[in-house]
């Protein structure tokens, strides 16, 4: 939306890859930075990485990451794929408990 481009379910998925990576480092992804500077970081491509989260797996920080790709088509076409592409992560921690998606302190 940012680049003048209309929004779409891949904004939606952009916001909730956002959100998910504030829910898990219990701050902004951006740390303090003012509107205009997570703006300018947006429109640049310079976007907090997923992988930077030490207590999640990888393959969540890839899901997370690919939520919030700069480029829009490199999203999830639909949330059903973007639940598609979770449901081994969670078929695998219902089946081995230390297999957990995120370590809990």
């Amino acid at each position: 939306m940012l680049r003048g481009l209309p929004a779409s379910f891949r904004s939606d998925l952009f916001a909730l890859g956002m959100v998910a990576q504030f829910a898990l480092r219990g701050e902004s992804p951006f740390g303090d930075a003012k509107a205009d500077v997570v703006a300018r970081r947006v429109l640049r491509s310079d976007l907090p990485k997923a992988s930077e989260i030490d207590h999640i797996s990888g393959e969540l920080a890839d899901i997370l990451d690919r939520l919030t790709d700069p480029t829009p088509l490199r999203r999830f076409s639909s949330a059903a794929d973007l639940v598609e592409s979770l449901q081994p992560l969670h078929t695998r921690r219902r089946s081995d408990s230390s297999g957990r998606w995120v370590t809990m302190a």
